[in-house]
């Protein structure tokens, strides 16, 4: 196939570039720079919602690098077809468990646990993720959710609304007023484990807080269906409430080995391994 080369301007681009033309030359592919003559287009993260459109418009399979899920988000490159997460397709692999018990944090807690506190935890992303899912502000967003979740599920215990921290601390003056506004505790600048106690479900689009949320014990709701965690949310719509309960264990172990194979160290790039397992997501993807 034929493969084009288009991570935009980014710290990982010259690197991971290089590798990725040694990936696939060590598994036959064929680097192209035209758009048109490409089958393929590797691009990065939510910057490039513009280019993925235009690929996808082309009928060109799209490949999304982002920093990894867990154990190193920058030692580790996660790796999406035809959307910025693999959640749609995640559970059509039953992968092996070698590559997650290879991680540093690799245990999945074997119990559906009580939960730690009473607090809903508001996990969001980006404004440039909120443009790529045509969400509109992130902080109207972020206050649609809240109404709904006093409205509709009639929760009325308290929020933790916590932004993306790296977005967040570039926009300190955006937080300012933003809690009493919002009627919701505001968290920027403390661990996400000081939070993820005081927790009783994370609420999420698509924020990879939600995978680590379920690996400590604690019930996510994830309300988007591409993102990594959206297999083992505990429901999909607000108007229910916050869940109790966490899905099975041996399901969030099937789920822990899959998510392992969707991200790849630069070795692994360079030498084909990713690419071989990358061709296999892009054939189960395809109807997803």
């Amino acid at each position: 196939m034929r493969v084009l080369i288009d991570l935009g301007e980014n710290k990982y681009e010259e690197p991971l570039t290089v590798a990725l033309r040694r990936g696939l030359r060590a598994v036959g592919e064929t680097e192209v720079t035209d758009p048109h003559k490409a089958h393929i287009a590797i691009v990065w993260g939510m910057k490039s919602r513009d280019r993925f459109r235009f690929y996808r418009d082309c009928r060109t399979r799209v490949i999304v690098f982002d920093k990894g899920y867990v154990a190193g988000r920058t030692a580790r490159f996660r790796v999406a077809v035809d959307a910025p997460q693999p959640g749609r397709y995640l559970m059509r692999h039953d992968r092996p468990g070698d590559r997650w018990r290879a991680l540093p944090w690799s245990q999945v807690d074997a119990a559906t646990l009580p939960a730690r506190g009473d607090a809903a935890l508001l996990a969001l992303s980006t404004q440039k993720y909120c443009d790529w899912y045509d969400l509109g502000d992130a902080h109207a967003y972020a206050a649609w959710i809240i109404k709904k979740l006093r409205t509709e599920a009639g929760f009325d215990g308290p929020i933790i609304y916590r932004p993306k921290p790296s977005w967040a601390a570039k926009r300190e003056e955006d937080f300012t007023d933003l809690g009493r506004r919002l009627g919701a505790e505001i968290s920027v600048g403390r661990p996400f484990r000081n939070d993820l106690d005081r927790t009783r479900a994370v609420i999420t689009h698509g924020s990879g807080a939600a995978i680590d949320a379920v690996l400590s014990g604690v019930s996510a709701l994830v309300l988007c269906d591409e993102a990594a965690a959206a297999p083992v949310s505990s429901g999909r719509d607000l108007e229910f409430g916050l869940p109790d309960c966490l899905v099975s264990a041996d399901f969030r172990v099937r789920w822990a080995h899959n998510l392992a194979y969707t991200q790849w160290t630069l070795d692994e790039v360079r030498d084909g391994t990713a690419w071989r397992h990358i061709r296999e997501d892009m054939e189960v993807a395809q109807d997803a």
